[in-house]
């Protein structure tokens, strides 16, 4: 097989197996499942509380899709990182003894942020935009050795955008410019 037809095959197969080797991963699409909520994932009954508190999410979103969200925050899926694997980075990236005081201040601000990220996108105030700035500051923070301060800074924002205190259209790189490290 050659030309066209050859170069499609080749294609066609290459993704199968990228799926393949994706869903036997379990990274595809963690889904919510009654009764099998996954170790290190905060608890179930927190975000049974910020669902119930929402009405006008759950008039767009069931139960289960939200939980499916939360699951994929926190697990990843497809090929984005969850927030499990940013705070593995981020271990990697920080002192030993400089994570172990910053670890329960990224489990919080991973639960605050799951907890409106996994909502209808017509409803959450907190954004894949959002996050990944957020991921790209802590990661350059740790790096420049001020995670403590980003950590800080955004759990502060993320209350002030659940709040209504702050548009999420402010949440903007240049607002954490000082956390960065300087260019060269």
């Amino acid at each position: 097989m050659g030309g066209r037809l050859g170069m499609a095959m080749r294609v066609a197969v290459l993704v199968a197996v990228l799926v393949a080797a994706l869903a036997s991963s379990g990274c595809v699409m963690p889904k919510y499942r009654k009764g099998e909520w996954p170790e290190g994932v905060p608890a179930e009954t927190y975000y049974a509380q910020v669902y119930g508190a929402d009405p006008r999410n759950a008039g767009k979103q069931t139960h289960e899709e939200y939980f499916d969200w939360v699951l994929r925050f926190y697990k990843g899926y497809g090929v984005v990182l969850g927030w499990q694997a940013q705070e593995s980075t981020l271990a990697k990236i920080l002192a030993a003894d400089e994570y172990v005081v910053l670890s329960p201040q990224l489990a919080y601000l991973g639960q605050i942020v799951a907890g409106e990220w996994a909502k209808h996108n017509d409803v959450r105030r907190i954004d894949n935009e959002i996050l990944i700035l957020w991921g790209n500051v802590l990661r350059s923070a740790a790096k420049g050795k001020k995670a403590g301060e980003a950590v800080e800074r955004i759990v502060q924002d993320a209350h002030a955008v659940l709040a209504n205190e702050l548009e999420k259209s402010a949440i903007k790189k240049d607002r954490y410019e000082d956390l960065l490290p300087a260019k060269q």
